[in-house]
């Protein structure tokens, strides 16, 4: 059973039934998938995704994608990630921008649970995601579209007008 995630490369689920006294078991299964967002730093052996840089609301940042950043344990591309904290249920437009790499926008919980995702939706090859939130502390990660993209990049998170 092929399968892909937005913005990533297909994998493919083969599933079997195990013989039971040389007879095949058939029916019904149920089939689970998780996607991981944790990361791992593959060129220092302590992880250094624990720093993690705050951003403020309507302030963009510049930041660069390269080596020394984390990376995506899915597919080892690089990723920076972002910390913000909204104190009311409040609706964002969050884009990540660059001219050097394909971008790919999450949003996640603070224990990594994804809330959103896009490689789209910013023009050309930028990432715009528009979602309301409650309260809450926030994680945005600014990633590539493809493993081993590298460069600069702008990411804003702003808050959208009401009306």
């Amino acid at each position: 059973m092929p399968a892909t995630a937005p913005g990533r490369r297909p994998h493919t689920v083969v599933a079997r039934a195990n013989s039971v006294r040389r007879h095949f078991v058939a029916g019904a299964f149920v089939l689970a998938a998780v996607v991981s967002l944790g990361c791992r730093d593959t060129t220092e052996p302590q992880d250094t995704c624990a720093n993690i840089q705050d951003i403020t609301i309507s302030v963009p940042v510049e930041g660069t994608l390269g080596a020394g950043d984390c990376r995506l344990s899915q597919d080892n591309s690089y990723v920076d990630y972002w910390r913000f904290v909204l104190t009311e249920t409040t609706t964002l437009q969050i884009d990540l921008a660059s001219t050097e790499f394909n971008a790919y926008l999450f949003l996640t919980t603070t224990s990594g649970t994804n809330v959103e995702q896009t490689d789209e939706g910013g023009g050309g090859d930028n990432a715009r995601l528009t979602v309301t939130r409650p309260p809450g502390t926030y994680h945005v990660l600014a990633n590539s579209s493809d493993p081993g993209e590298t460069g600069a990049y702008q990411l804003t998170v702003a808050v959208v007008p009401p009306g």
